[in-house]
């Protein structure tokens, strides 16, 4: 079976080509997911791959200068690049590094992926160098001890010794339909790849639907209190936001308390699993041990409002990172959706107060970010100004919708009005929503601003919470979601006017974008 590396910084590609492709049953094993390259060269040195598939504009260690090291090394795999580049200049560059072949990863089909493979000219076994067995033998030893660290289970906890310990457990909210063979696999290689980058949360294993974790403390994280808590929290969070924002994936995340060495690990679990019981039950969130009582076994929420402000919570913090990072068009999308859902028999005091929330939110961006004075906010507001004011004096529920949607509507031109004076991001930003149906390389970007390409790489990922490329689809797929709305145009003239000459890849990363496939939408709307 030929060993198959992947290298890329985009969790959303490196995940949608573990799942997308049944590689076994093709003749192909995943032997290595990477990041960048310089993790890449790592895995290269120990162990033999027969095929790398690599990004070529990564932080760390970018794909060139990775090709270049594994010619150096005497590397013997077939290099197949992946990218989102699609100009002469870099095709030019890769093949004179001595690629075997050039694929644009966001037109990729998994039967034009396996032909690719397939085409490729393979060393036979016996002829890969020396060097490279030994490498693959210590490779092989590696990942056992490695896999044996993450398969950490009940005997981990009881042989932890130093700091504290608590068991977690993560589960997708239920649907009506459930959740498809590639959303499970794409759920599981997401959270697994977090939980690599937190380093503090070691997979624990699987059962069923139920993803089980160990949460690892320092001594002197936990000595600071009630900020321990809340850094297993934020860690916890950070799993559950992923899933959400690229799968569409609601979860309830469970914590136990947290212990310190060698104690019973049947009882963490135990907790974990009462408490993602009482989770599920609620909705969406993160529920923490700590902030519950546990008698008899049974278990209770200490305050009977908790999981109804774990839902404001979680509705505060995803408003707030939206408007954080000017993803306006998105928070209007969001609200009307949820609008939608609850349809007429909402209640106008929730509403109220999540009318609220967008209004005390985009009253802090449009004065510490646009830093518009009070003379500006009058006049670009009108009579809304004060916004939650304005949320107040609304009578019913058509009224606080229409409001909500003219009030982001309003922010969203003060934002690009202000282009001019609030730097580069603003320049970007305005430039994708410009030009968002042609191509967009992201070293264009760079050069509009005067940023070299991973500078300005690493200070998008910094500013937005996410990569340009990542972004950039984001704002094609909402587009075509207006388009659905509001006009007739077929599928194929929106996957065009959208920036994507293939509609039959369109379609995918609309439902990786939405959650949904396009027909579900159209009867949703």
């Amino acid at each position: 079976m030929r060993k198959v590396m992947i290298v890329d910084d985009e969790t959303l590609v490196r995940v949608g080509l573990q799942s997308m492709i049944d590689w076994e049953s093709r003749g192909f094993k995943l032997a290595g997911v990477y990041k960048n390259g310089e993790e890449a060269l790592q895995a290269a040195q120990k162990e033999h791959f027969d095929v790398i598939l690599t990004d070529l504009s990564m932080p760390v260690m970018d794909g060139f200068q990775l090709i270049t090291e594994l010619k150096r090394i005497g590397c013997q795999a077939n290099i197949v690049v992946l990218s989102s580049y699609n100009d002469f200049e870099h095709t030019r560059k890769a093949i004179q590094l001595g690629v075997r072949d050039y694929i644009s990863k966001y037109e990729l089909e998994p039967d034009e992926m396996i032909r690719v493979l397939e085409s490729l000219t393979y060393m036979p076994h016996q002829e890969v160098s020396v060097v490279h067995h030994k490498r693959q033998e210590n490779g092989d030893e590696e990942r056992q001890r490695s896999a044996a660290s993450e398969e950490v289970g009940e005997q981990g906890v009881a042989e932890q010794g130093e700091g504290v310990v608590a068991w977690a457990a993560l589960r997708p909210i239920k649907r009506s339909r459930d959740y498809l063979d590639s959303e499970q696999t794409a759920m599981r290689l997401m959270v697994e790849d977090v939980c690599n980058r937190l380093k503090s949360i070691a997979i624990a294993g699987w059962e069923e639907d139920v993803m089980h974790a160990l949460v690892r403390l320092s001594g002197s994280e936990w000595d600071e209190g009630d900020e321990a808590l809340q850094i297993a929290r934020a860690m916890l969070e950070e799993v559950q936001t992923t899933l959400r924002n690229n799968l569409n994936i609601p979860m309830v995340v469970s914590l136990s308390r947290f212990i310190a060495g060698k104690q019973d690990p049947q009882r963490l679990k135990q907790e974990a699993l009462e408490l993602l019981a009482v989770g599920s039950k609620r909705g969406p969130g993160v529920y923490i041990a700590q902030d519950t009582m546990i008698t008899d076994g049974r278990q209770s929420l200490g305050n009977p409002d908790a999981a109804l402000t774990e839902e404001w919570l979680d509705y505060y913090k995803h408003i707030r990172k939206l408007v954080q990072y000017q993803q306006l068009p998105e928070l209007a999308l969001w609200y009307s959706e949820l609008a939608d859902q609850q349809g007429r028999n909402a209640s106008l005091e929730v509403q109220h107060r999540l009318g609220g929330l967008i209004a005390s939110q985009l009253t802090d961006y449009a004065v510490e970010h646009l830093q518009l004075d009070a003379e500006r906010l009058q006049k670009q507001f009108g009579t809304m100004w004060p916004l939650t004011e304005a949320v107040k004096r609304t009578g019913n529920l058509e009224q606080l919708n229409q409001l909500i949607g003219e009030m982001i509507g309003l922010a969203r031109e003060a934002a690009l009005f202000a282009q001019a004076n609030h730097g580069w991001l603003l320049k970007v930003k305005a430039h994708v929503e410009a030009h968002f149906a042609s191509p967009i390389p992201l070293e264009d970007m760079a050069e509009l601003v005067h940023f070299s390409e991973n500078y300005f790489s690493q200070r998008f990922r910094q500013e937005t919470g996410e990569s340009f490329t990542d972004y950039l689809t984001r704002t094609r797929i909402y587009k075509a979601v207006e388009l659905y709305r509001e006009t007739d145009l077929s599928t194929e003239e929106i996957a065009l006017r959208c920036g994507y000459a293939n509609a039959n890849y369109f379609t995918k990363v609309f439902k990786k974008v939405t959650g949904q496939t396009i027909s579900a939408f159209k009867l949703r709307t």
